[in-house]
């Protein structure tokens, strides 16, 4: 796949910001280059994955992009990873799409209805999963 996909943390007048150790935990298996702010990934075959991330080189973050993320069928660990952070900070991903779909996903209903008004009414309301494999039909059903 060709795109990009932005994970950040949007609620109003909150410091969501998160550790970005739970980032490289997550990533961690798969982390072939982690100099400076971006991030090069291999998969489980130690095969290198021309998957770019931009990780803020700070202990806290409120953000990180993704740049070409991998087929599900041939990275789900990468998925899985990606909803590990997401369950585990107040964030939202965000995808280009079209159509009546959402574009974005929350691993955490609640956080979900916690979301600015304006992000709703430009973005619709975020899909609401609970795995890697949710977030690439998410994806897949956006368009």
């Amino acid at each position: 796949m060709s795109f990009d996909m932005f994970v950040l943390t949007i609620r109003e007048d909150v410091d969501d910001s998160f550790e970005r150790a739970i980032v490289e935990k997550a990533f961690a298996p798969f982390l072939t280059d982690a100099s400076g702010d971006y991030w090069n990934l291999h998969d489980a075959d130690g095969q290198l994955r021309f998957v770019n991330m931009h990780v803020d080189d700070a202990l806290r973050i409120g953000s990180f992009s993704i740049n070409r993320p991998p087929a599900y069928e041939s990275f789900p660990q990468f998925w899985d990873a990606l909803y590990d952070v997401l369950r585990q900070t107040c964030t939202v991903l965000v995808w280009p799409g079209e159509g009546p779909h959402p574009t974005s996903c929350v691993a955490n209903r609640a956080f979900a209805e916690e979301l600015p008004a304006d992000f709703i009414e430009h973005m619709g309301m975020p899909a609401i999963v609970s795995s890697g494999a949710e977030i690439d039909a998410a994806i897949g059903r956006s368009g």
